[in-house]
């Protein structure tokens, strides 16, 4: 035994200890039998210190394995708290503090969440402590470990000083040894999320929440071992339910169950209330050991993890005057002040006006953009409208080639580029403000404020007319739509009865049509009266262009004063050796270079965090992009547009759902109730913001409906198959680069060969690839086709064999001439070409195993054919497709190979319609129904010389939105079709019903 009279006094000056005599008694007991075994000794100055020994002398003692350093001996213990976070079966929603602290855990690899650790990392990123006492928490009490800083090794206290400011850490329990995938590893099978301090020379661990996770990591690897499905261990050792609000099992029931589920490999008595000192040489097995482990960081998102670190200190009053506020809770979202007008340099349709308008003045904007529908125009909108207003924007995305399109749009001399694709460029904001105090010879240049307030008061003009257009034809067409529901006149073989009720409602009809039609005449008179809308929006555009040039200069031009005053305060910097810029630095540089463009995960190195910092924050690609790595761009904004499309591929989740869950429980979140929308591994930024415009009184969601890159075929397509047929061509086939004897559309070849699976992974179909490559020979070589040309196929191996094939069978010239790239669908996103090829691969009697990557996912579909302007040829066995083990394909199949009723094909759709055309006939004039221009079909279209007539008869179908509401899109497309040199003349049904001959009349007189 060790000696009754044991200076326990110094014990406790070096364990900073404040417990009982009992606690002491047990902190002497754990020294002694560490001195027993040569693990500690006294030194002369009273403290107790850990012999580090070489793994021979751990091995011959039965201590700490070839894992490295021992145990820290650590005093544990439990304090009363109050802990009204973790009340069990406490179900509340989740606070804005606690997502930003699951995102941040999320982000980072948090070991909190699953954790499988390498042996040569023990004393660097994680250390193992050991101790006699109750240091989980129970009830109303929080668990403590208390570590000498000296008894750490030093790798690891360096980590500790590295994660400054950042205190989270996990204390796992019961480590596993056992090998995956031929490497040795270590698993805590249980992990208590944990914060930390330095008090003095005492690291104090602090657990605040009884709520023992089981690691997922472990349970995937040794579940099978154990006799159990991965499932049902993970359900047996988590303990967590509804009941108890989420909050999974106290250790020490943990440690009761875990004995049993996985008795085969336990190798120890485990005892949390004592910990051993090691895991017990090379065997394999589950060990009573206990250890710290910290959180490590990817590179590219270490900087994304500090924001979110820093951002998580604001209050909410901060936080809600940003757009992430605006996000993460809609419902508190507070109202800003318009950025200013619309003042747009090129053509905006009426869902790029709405959305632009709606990204200067609402918090929270969703812009769905199918592929080809003006996405990179809004965004220019966007940007060109809030630099004219004296604001500040910036871009971001997750890859550069959205990024590529909008600096071409905006002008890449006027944007600041963070860092370009290839990495060569590489701007911060206090590289920026160098370069701005280092330009010498612009005079400050006066701004133009008065071609400003011209342009301004057009915009409102244009907004007022747009809204007084809307009543007003909302109006025209609930009268219209009055007098065509007049009740149907009973026939006349009814009886006497009938006959007198017939005669009767024909004399009150009578009556009130003709009142209704007086109504309707004065309200065409007043429209026709009204300003036109597009006209303004032309005069908008005729200055835009040269206004936004002068407001660029105006704002670089700050004038030698301002610019050595800049030069001053660099240097000043410098000298200090800061390398945050000062908010003056900021204010400078931003108001001289107002537009930045970045990737979300370069934003934080580059652009300094401060909350607000631009007027307005964009977000392209939103549906690739992560929540996490987003919020540090969104808080850097008042207000953002959130633009994507759900129907094309999302990013890659990082995070398993039972990792996920547990990085939920460590952040305090009570229960996973009302999580799912929040998902870092399941929940793009584009979902959440879909949801959470819909809740906020200052959000909006806008979807641009007309596809300006694609054959009408291929629109119709994509558009009744992804976006519930709201998609409208506006692409004249005629200015498509099609191959000669080729028609615009949808074309299938029928290939048959057989999917074979590839040994480095996916499948490869060699038939497909040949008959690709003769195509593109005969296409390319002999014919001289020079049209962009793509292709894509889901699978890597599959556009290897085909790039090889395409090599050998056409000159390097050539394929750069044509832009040829092959690649696979997901690589291909964002891009687009006049031919596109699709090699599906799943093929034969093998062809499900191939086909079910497709299945799982449509989008690629979507993605794959949307790529193409003027040609999407499918090469793929026809057989195999019809059969639908693939939904989508097999219905691209019937559209490229079987006959589909067209609209074309009816003398016109409604029965008016086709009243109206043989009444026209009859008047000698020669109506083409469903006639089409500029991807649209006309109603009629009617030839005289050089006039082109576009006939239109208006129904309730086809002029009603999905809210009931008049179109204005008809405003912008009669303004699309004039510009095409047509005139444009719109008759009701009522009026055709009232007088067909008066409006033969109206025809006769704008022919002649």
């Amino acid at each position: 035994m060790f000696p009754r009279g044991v200076a326990l006094t110094e014990i406790v000056s070096t364990l900073g200890a404040t417990g009982n005599t009992a606690e002491r008694r047990n902190i002497a007991l754990v020294l002694a039998k560490a001195m027993r075994a040569g693990n500690v000794r006294r030194e002369r100055d009273g403290r107790w210190h850990w012999l580090h020994r070489t793994p021979d002398a751990e091995e011959a003692q039965g201590g700490a394995g070839a894992e490295g350093s021992g145990a820290a001996l650590a005093r544990l213990y439990r304090q009363d708290v109050e802990l009204p976070d973790s009340a069990v079966g406490e179900l509340v929603a989740p606070t804005m503090h606690q997502l930003l602290d699951y995102y941040h855990a999320a982000l980072r690899s948090d070991v909190r969440g699953n954790a499988q650790l390498l042996p040569d990392r023990v004393g660097k990123s994680f250390h193992f402590f050991t101790g006699h006492g109750e240091w989980w928490p129970t009830g109303g009490k929080s668990g403590h470990i208390d570590v000498p800083l000296d008894s750490l090794e030093p790798e690891f206290r360096a980590a500790l000083e590295r994660r400054a400011g950042d205190d989270t850490i996990a204390v796992g329990w019961g480590f596993a040894k056992g090998r995956d995938t031929g490497v040795d590893v270590l698993w805590p099978t249980g992990l208590l999320a944990a914060r930390w301090r330095r008090e003095g020379g005492i690291l104090q661990v602090t657990i605040d929440r009884a709520d023992t996770v089981v690691n997922p990591a472990w349970v995937r690897a040794e579940a099978g071992a154990l006799g159990w499905s991965a499932t049902d261990l993970e359900r047996r050792l988590s303990g967590a339910s509804e009941s108890r609000g989420g909050i999974g099992l106290e250790l020490d029931e943990f440690a009761n169950i875990l004995r049993e589920a996985a008795a085969p490999r336990v190798r120890d008595r485990m005892w949390p209330h004592t910990l051993g000192t090691g895991l017990g040489g090379e065997e394999t097995g589950v060990w009573n050991a206990a250890a710290l482990i910290l959180p490590t960081e990817h590179n590219m998102s270490r900087r994304a993890v500090r924001d979110l670190a820093r951002i998580a200190q604001w209050d909410q009053a901060t936080i809600h005057q940003t757009a992430l506020g605006a996000l993460l809770a809609p419902e508190e979202a507070t109202t800003v002040d318009d950025i200013g007008p619309v003042i747009e340099t090129a053509p905006l349709n009426a869902e790029q006006l709405d959305a632009t308008r709606s990204g200067l003045s609402d918090r929270l904007t969703l812009v769905t953009g199918p592929p080809g529908t003006g996405k990179s125009q809004t965004v220019a909108a966007l940007v060109s409208s809030v630099v004219i207003a004296g604001g500040r924007v910036l871009v971001a995305a997750r890859n550069h080639q959205a990024l590529d399109a909008i600096e071409e749009r905006i002008g890449g001399e006027k944007v600041v580029r963070t860092r370009d694709r290839d990495g060569e460029h590489d701007v911060s904001l206090l590289d920026a403000a160098r370069q701005l105090a280092a330009v010498a010879g612009l005079a400050a240049q006066p701004s133009p404020d008065t071609e400003i307030g011209r342009l301004t008061e057009l915009d409102r003009r244009r907004n007022q007319a747009l809204n007084r257009l809307k009543e007003r034809r909302c109006r025209e067409f609930d009268l219209a739509e009055a007098i065509e529901e007049v009740p149907e006149l009973p026939p006349r073989r009814h009886s006497l009865i009938g006959a007198l009720l017939a005669r009767l409602l024909r004399r009150r009809s009578q009556g009130r049509t003709s009142h209704n039609i007086a109504k309707l005449r004065r309200a065409a008179r007043v429209v026709a009266r009204a300003a036109d809308p597009v006209a303004l929006g032309d005069q908008i555009r005729a200055g835009g262009a040269a206004i936004l040039a002068a407001c660029f200069v105006a704002r670089l031009a700050i004038g030698d004063s301002d610019r050595a005053a800049l030069g001053k305060r660099l240097a000043d910097l410098d000298f200090e050796g800061v390398v945050e810029p000062s908010e003056d630095v900021i204010n400078a540089t931003l108001s001289a270079r107002p537009v930045w463009l970045t990737t979300t995960l370069s934003a934080p190195a580059r652009l300094p965090l401060r909350a607000g910092l631009f007027d307005l924050v964009v977000i392209d690609e939103a549906s690739q992009a992560d929540i996490a790595a987003s919020l540090p761009v969104m808080a850097r904004g008042k207000r953002a547009v959130i633009v994507g499309d759900d129907r094309q591929l999302s990013f890659i989740p990082s995070l398993g759902r039972a990792h996920e869950r547990n990085l939920v429980r460590a952040a305090g979140i009570g229960s996973t109730r009302g999580m799912g929308i929040f998902s870092q591994g399941t929940s793009s930024l584009f979902d959440l913001a879909k949801v959470q415009s819909a809740e906020s009184a200052q959000g909006n969601s806008v979807m641009l409906v007309e596809q300006f890159r694609s054959a009408p075929d291929i629109t119709e397509f994509i558009g009744e198959e992804f976006y519930d047929g709201r998609l409208r061509p506006a692409v004249d086939p005629d200015s498509l680069k099609v191959p000669k004897g080729r028609k615009p559309g949808i074309a299938w070849q029928d290939v048959r060969g057989r999917s074979e699976a590839n040994p480095d992974g996916g499948y490869v179909n060699h038939a497909e690839v040949s008959a690709i490559a003769v195509h593109l020979k005969a296409l390319l070589v002999d014919e001289g086709y020079d049209g962009s040309v793509g292709v894509v196929t889901p699978f890597n191996s599959q556009a290897g064999a085909i790039k090889r094939a395409l090599c050998n069978a056409i000159p390097d010239e050539i394929r750069h001439k044509t832009m040829l790239k092959v690649a696979t669908v997901d690589s291909f996103q964002g891009e687009e070409r006049a031919l596109m090829i699709f090699s599906p691969v799943a093929a034969g009697r093998d062809g499900k195993r191939a086909g079910s990557f497709l299945a799982r996912d449509r989008r690629r579909i979507n993605v794959a054919i949307s790529r193409a302007q003027a040609i999407a040829h499918v090469f793929g066995d026809l057989s195999f497709a019809r059969t639908g083990q693939v939904p989508a394909l097999a219905r691209l199949a019937a559209f490229a190979t079987e006959p589909r009723r067209r609209a074309d094909d009816d003398e016109a759709g409604s029965i008016w319609e086709r009243r109206f055309g043989a009444a026209m006939r009859g008047r000698g004039l020669d109506p083409q129904p469903q006639y089409p221009v500029v991807g649209r079909r006309l109603d009629f279209a009617l030839f005289k010389g050089e006039i082109k007539l576009d006939v239109e008869v208006d129904g309730r179908r086809w002029h009603l939105d999905l809210d009931g509401n008049r179109k204005a899109d008809d405003v912008f497309r009669d303004a699309q079709l004039r510009s095409a040199g047509w005139r444009v003349v719109r008759f009701w049904v009522s009026e055709l019903e009232r007088d067909m001959e008066e409006c033969l009349d109206r025809l006769e007189q704008e022919l002649s």
